[in-house]
């Protein structure tokens, strides 16, 4: 990741990686009892991959606006709110979901149950 920053800057590996992850997340939407694990880790690879192409440049660009001499304080501002922020968003992005995905887990477990 650092070679294609150093040659391409961060806005060429940030936007595709957007795209990656628009994609790839909307693709998640049509998951199913009857979806694949296969199609399932699939999806999760692109998600990691679409996240490592934002989150990387990104975090290493705002760090480089930084003065060396506070680049500690950077990276443990960055690092505090990764830690603490991660969390809570997490927690308030599954709070929608839960309905549609408990009725897909319910199914999951209960198979011989009709609606």
């Amino acid at each position: 990741m650092g070679r294609l920053f150093d040659k391409y800057g961060p806005k060429w590996l940030v936007i595709p990686g957007l795209v990656i992850l628009t994609v790839i997340i909307w693709f998640f939407t049509t998951i199913s009892p009857t979806s694949s694990v296969a199609f399932i880790i699939a999806l999760h690879i692109g998600l990691t991959v679409g996240i490592a192409l934002i989150w990387t440049p990104a975090q290493t660009n705002g760090l480089n606006q930084l003065p060396p001499e506070l680049y500690p304080h950077g990276t443990a501002v960055m690092n505090t709110l990764q830690q603490v922020g991660g969390p809570d968003w997490n927690s308030s992005c599954n709070q929608y979901p839960y309905g549609r995905y408990g009725e897909i887990f319910a199914r999951l477990l209960r198979p011989d149950q009709s609606d």
